[in-house]
Parts: C-alpha cells; structure tokens; sequence
C-alpha cells in the first residue's frame, strides 16, 4: 500500500497534498482520500488485473457519462494508472439506516436513470456483455481441479445457450449498496443525493441483467425479487413506463450468482480471506437453488 500512496502523490494533477488516507470499505480496487491545499478528492487504483471484461477506459469513461447526468462523482483525471475523482462526503447505502424498501427504492431510481442515458454517447466506449467471455474470463484454472473445471465449461455453455444478451442500455452491472453514496446533510433543508460509484462492470447490456445484479449481490430475500421488479416498472423518475421480462431476470440471476461467486472464489485464493470463501459459497449456493443443475456447486467447488 506504501508504494501506491507514493505514487499517488507524485502524480502531476495534485498540488500541495496535505494528507494520503486509505480507504478500507469495499471489495475491489485500492482506494484512497487525497487531502490537498484545493480540496479533497478521491483517488482509485485502476490496476486492471480483475476478471471482469470491462476496460480501464470503458471504466472511466462510464463514470464521466453518469458525473454529466449528475449520477456520479465528477471525473478530475484519468490515466491507466488512476482514477481522480470529486470526493462525495457521504455514506454507503449499505450502512445507512433506510429500511430495505427505500434502499431497494434509491437503487432502482439510479439504475432507471443510467439506462436513460443516451445509447449512442455510450456505444463506442462500453463493451457490450458477453456471458461467454465474462465467464471464462473468471475460470482461473490454476484454482480449479479438473472435475470443477469440466462441471463450470458445462454450466458456461448452458447459460450462452440460455441467453440472449440485447445491448440496449448502460448498465452499471454491480449496483450493490456498497457501490452507492448518499451525502450527508450540511443544513437542515439540503436534500440527501445518491451517487453511484465503481464503474468497472460498467457495459451494454438488457435492464434485466442490471435488476438481476442487484437481487444477486445485496441478496434480499426471495419474495422481494418480484417487488423489485414491480418497483422498477413502477419508477416515475423518468416517466416512461417499461415492462420487464421475469423470465429473462431468472436467466440472468443464475448468471449473476455464478460470475459473483467465481469473483469472491478468486478473492479467497488470492488473498486467503475466509470472508471471501464464506462470500462465494454463499453464491454457489444461491446458484444451486435455481436448479438448473443437479450437481450442487456449493459442494463441488469447497
């Protein structure tokens, strides 16, 4: 961590820096809070060696898209090395003391709003989903026995098979609670906003794939996943009504729970941490409990 605070502080962008936080909330990137003598300012490591196929630069350019539309923290610099962005004094959607309803209801007018978003400004600068490549791009086969490998290459060409992918939308593809900052209030009559973040799954895809991400990853229980659904056809951010495909969720669910609980599998094997085991396997589970196999990958994959 040492070696990439002193990076950080030689980059030309930042003048009289005060002070180098990390950042220890999340699961992905390193991240840090940049004090300087103009302000503050949010620094992310981009260090690209992740197993989603989003870009750096897909990345980057998903997040100044939705910092035009004000859904994101305003973009300061990039390069293949960093991501400076406003700093957003706010809290995780995860950690406020909104009810599940209203954090499911913040998260759903977010996503609404990123998939109004314009498809042409966004078609030359986000991949569009691959089940394939996503899936094989998370097969890190020095972490599998052959019998797993074999079991995943099954389910991989069973899903490919199963979906269709329509790359209509920006979708931020990991809308966790994590990935969402409310401001906190600095007078008593300024309104909250919510802001996303983490844009590295960012990619063209259907409004499905984005709604059956955030079942996947904030995990309510099963009698919710209607409702989210419901909730989405009934968002009036935008005004205009959109129906959604329960059937196409579905198939999108069992792919979520799967790339999800590869991610955590390849976290645990990297860095030892018994969360991320606990994390995937959580998944494995979840994925079982579609019944698309009879073969239980929460058993298979210990």
């Amino acid at each position: 961590m040492k070696h990439l605070t002193q990076q950080l502080a030689k980059l030309s962008f930042f003048t009289g820096i005060k002070q180098i936080c990390a950042i220890n909330s999340g699961l992905s990137s390193p991240s840090f809070k940049v004090q300087t003598s103009q302000g503050f300012f949010f620094a992310k490591y981009l260090n690209n060696n992740d197993f989603f196929v989003s870009t750096i630069n897909a990345e980057v350019k998903a997040n100044e898209i939705a910092a035009e539309q004000g859904l994101a923290p305003k973009v300061c610099y990039a390069d293949k090395y960093w991501l400076i962005s406003q700093y957003i004094n706010g809290t995780e959607l995860a950690k406020s003391t909104l009810c599940l309803n209203d954090k499911l209801q913040v998260a759903i007018n977010l996503m609404q709003k990123c998939h109004q978003l314009n498809r042409q400004t966004c078609v030359d600068h986000l991949p569009i989903l691959s089940i394939e490549n996503t899936i094989n791009s998370l097969i890190n086969y020095d972490f599998y026995q052959t019998a797993q490998l074999t079991l995943l290459k099954q389910i991989a060409q069973h899903l490919v098979a199963s979906i269709q992918v329509n790359a209509n939308y920006f979708c931020h593809g990991d809308i966790n609670f994590s990935n969402i900052l409310i401001t906190k209030n600095t007078a008593d009559n300024e309104q909250k906003q919510p802001y996303l973040i983490d844009f590295e799954c960012a990619c063209l895809a259907d409004i499905e794939y984005d709604l059956a991400m955030l079942l996947a990853i904030n995990n309510p229980e099963p009698a919710y996943h209607n409702a989210v659904i419901h909730m989405y056809e009934g968002a009036t951010v935008t005004g205009i009504s959109v129906g959604i495909n329960k059937t196409t969720v579905t198939r999108y669910l069992s792919f979520c729970y799967l790339i999800n609980a590869l991610w955590y599998f390849n976290k645990f094997k990297q860095t030892h941490n018994e969360n991320m085991q606990r994390c995937a396997l959580k998944q494995f589970t979840l994925f079982d409990n579609m019944k698309i196999f009879a073969v239980k990958l929460s058993e298979k994959m210990r």
